[in-house]
């Protein structure tokens, strides 16, 4: 003889604590998987059941989307060496979430063909290793890689910049020479206007100088007197 099942009814705390759940799962997917399982009066159940039937049927296309994006993984698009780690390890979670997971040699593989020329050398020394490292020995070789040569660009960096200011330095001369300079080279240059009237058409002047210091008028000082006009 079989007994008959008793369906409860059930009870405001159950209520509470569906409805609860049912606005959790509202509050984590996107507004177009709201609008798809969003109905009146459902449970938190009966929407769970939705989206994951919803959520099975885009399996293959997913697993299609997350393998390209994989494979076209690239350290160019990404700011530093442990953010483009992070961005295959999110990847390979969403892949096996879609039931297409990913091995550890093939993720490997990934993260090498990824690098640019920088890595040249790390690249020929991770990939003729035997066996090959696993994603997080690789992971931690190529971030400790990549510290290194920034650490070398920076030291690089601050030397170009110490030798050029140097040079900038030496080159620009004191505002004391460049004065200094300035005025033995006008100085010369008045030298040479008085010699060159000297040695023109003003030959009083000339025969003067031979008077120099004689006439009662004329001061030592003065190189080149005034010239006596004949009457």
């Amino acid at each position: 003889m079989s007994i008959p099942k008793q369906h409860k009814r059930p009870t405001p705390n159950h209520l509470k604590i569906d409805s609860v759940v049912l606005q959790w799962i509202y509050g984590t997917i996107s507004m177009d998987l709201l609008n798809t399982i969003m109905k009146k009066n459902t449970t938190a159940a009966a929407a769970w059941s939705a989206f994951e039937d919803i959520f099975q049927d885009n399996k293959i296309v997913r697993a299609i989307h997350l393998n390209n994006k994989l494979s076209n993984t690239r350290i160019d698009n990404f700011p530093n060496a442990s953010a483009y780690c992070q961005e295959f390890k999110v990847l390979a979670d969403q892949l096996a979430n879609v039931d297409a997971p990913v091995d550890d040699t093939k993720l490997v593989m990934q993260l090498i063909t990824g690098l640019n020329e920088q890595f040249e050398s790390f690249v020929t020394l991770l990939a003729n290793s035997k066996p090959l490292p696993t994603f997080y020995e690789a992971r931690s070789k190529l971030i400790y890689e990549a510290d290194r040569k920034s650490q070398y660009a920076a030291a690089a960096a601050a030397v170009a910049n110490t030798a050029l200011h140097a040079s900038t330095a030496k080159s620009t001369p004191s505002n004391g020479q460049s004065n200094e300079y300035r005025g033995e080279h006008l100085s010369d240059r008045n030298r040479a206007d008085y010699r060159s009237e000297s040695r023109g058409g003003y030959r009083g002047r000339g025969r003067s100088q031979q008077y120099r210091g004689r006439g009662p008028g004329l001061q030592d000082s003065d190189p080149y007197p005034p010239v006596q006009q004949q009457r």
